[in-house]
């Protein structure tokens, strides 16, 4: 979902197929119920594990776009976050308008606190997360290169650390509104992306005529990170095994796009409009909603079907509508 905001002369494949891919993840996690639904369903966990890789992806694909070996100018930091969080004020304005229509709560306990925290919608926490780490940059980028390889260490150890900090039955840890918006939980994504930018010919270098097998082994990887999942283990098992499976999916996609020598048209139009399909898929989902509910106490995988079919199809339109109505100017008023 990250909005570079200088023009690139030469696209990645890599950064295009993880932004498609996590966008459709994105959305299909969004079918279903929050995991700290009292109702959520084991089926539905396991989903969410599976598709646990599409956040940490947006947030490692900005790491390697914004990933730079020079100083960063006042400038260049105001047109990050301006391509970040105009249209994020615009969707938030929508979703709160969306909310008094519709009696619902406010996420943090006041208007202020919502716009702040990414909590107008509560996936806009990626918003919190994804500002607070552009700011960061500044910082990492004076960072020697002989520290890299310590800080990168310390921030993927602090993602482990961090996801034992959410709440549980008995009340300890963080809630799902501070949990989702502690950077260390995404830092380490960050920054892994950041290196992987900076090393990233030696790393095509070593994969030459050896994308599909290394492909192949991560797919292997995954498989077994996921049965381990399913496998009804101690939930801090499951969590680890979930975790690692992140870092498998990242380099796995990674891979596969360096096996092709050009990636399918739709992938590309996904990647340019993911943030702002991202921002507003929800109006779309929480619309139809009632349309497609899961059983109480069940999980209907049509009403999957049916609520990912309109949050696609709706924000693509979207999309679409809006680069024809407002013309360049779209992408600093929705995001695409």
């Amino acid at each position: 979902m990250n909005q570079d905001p200088q023009p690139q002369l030469a696209r990645f494949p890599e950064a295009d197929a993880l932004k498609a891919v996590g966008i459709l993840a994105v959305v299909f996690i969004h079918c279903m119920r929050s995991p700290w639904a009292p109702d959520v369903q084991s089926v539905e966990i396991w989903l969410l594990h599976l598709t646990a890789f599409a956040v940490p992806g947006f947030v490692a694909v900005s790491g390697f776009l914004y990933a730079t070996p020079a100083s960063l100018t006042g400038a260049m930091m105001r047109r990050r976050l301006q391509r970040i969080l105009l249209p994020y004020l615009v969707a938030s304005a929508a979703a709160q308008i969306y909310r008094f229509v519709e009696g619902m709560p406010s996420e943090s306990g006041s208007l202020v606190g919502d716009v702040l925290l990414g909590a107008s919608f509560g996936p806009y926490y990626y918003v919190f997360i994804i500002v607070t780490l552009v700011v960061a940059t500044p910082l990492i980028a004076r960072v020697p290169a002989s520290w890299h390889p310590a800080l990168l260490v310390f921030l993927v150890a602090g993602t482990f650390v961090s996801q034992g900090l959410i709440d549980n039955s008995r009340g300890n840890g963080l809630s799902g509104l501070y949990y989702l918006r502690n950077p260390l939980l995404f830092g380490g994504y960050f920054f892994l992306g950041w290196m992987v930018r900076v090393h990233r010919s030696t790393l095509i270098a070593a994969l030459a005529d050896k994308q599909r097998p290394t492909a192949a082994l991560l797919a292997l990887t995954s498989v077994a990170c996921l049965a381990v999942v399913a496998a009804g283990l101690p939930p801090r098992a499951v969590m680890r095994a979930a975790s690692v499976n992140v870092y498998v999916v990242l380099a796995f996609v990674f891979v596969l796009a360096q096996a092709r020598r050009s990636l399918p048209g739709w992938v590309r139009f996904l990647s340019d409009g993911t943030y702002a399909i991202y921002l507003f898929h929800l109006f779309f989902m929480y619309s139809a909603s009632s349309w497609f509910q899961h059983p109480p106490g069940g999980f209907d995988p049509a009403a999957v079907v049916g609520r990912f079919a309109v949050g696609i199809l709706g924000s693509v339109l979207f999309v679409l509508v809006g680069r024809r109505v407002l013309g360049r100017a779209s992408r600093l008023v929705i995001g695409a």
